[in-house]
């Protein structure tokens, strides 16, 4: 599951990994071309790269959808039958902090 936390400073959310459940539900709308933006379903904002930001470590958040390049993404299937979420604008894919 998706959760988010409110970041003061980006009037975003940062998006952080959590035990499976319903409210973090995502639903992929085509946009172009095999992009899709990812709308999550509570709050009908879509994951996006904070402030269009490449490079590592860069927040994913969720805002308010506006179709721009980084919040398209594409979705590749791995040789193992895993998904890379790749975005539009760095060509970089989601991924979790070893962190967390």
């Amino acid at each position: 599951m998706i959760q988010r936390q409110y970041i003061p400073s980006s009037g975003g959310y940062l998006l952080i990994a959590a035990l499976c459940g319903s409210s973090g539900q995502l639903q992929a709308q085509d946009s172009y071309l095999g992009q899709y933006l990812l709308e999550a379903l509570h709050s009908q904002k879509c994951i996006d790269v904070n402030a269009s930001a490449v490079g590592n470590g860069i927040p994913i958040v969720q805002w308010d959808c506006h179709a721009g390049t980084n919040q398209q993404w594409s979705i590749k299937e791995t040789q193992e039958g895993h998904y890379q979420i790749i975005a539009k604008h760095s060509t970089q894919c989601i991924d979790i902090n070893a962190s967390s």
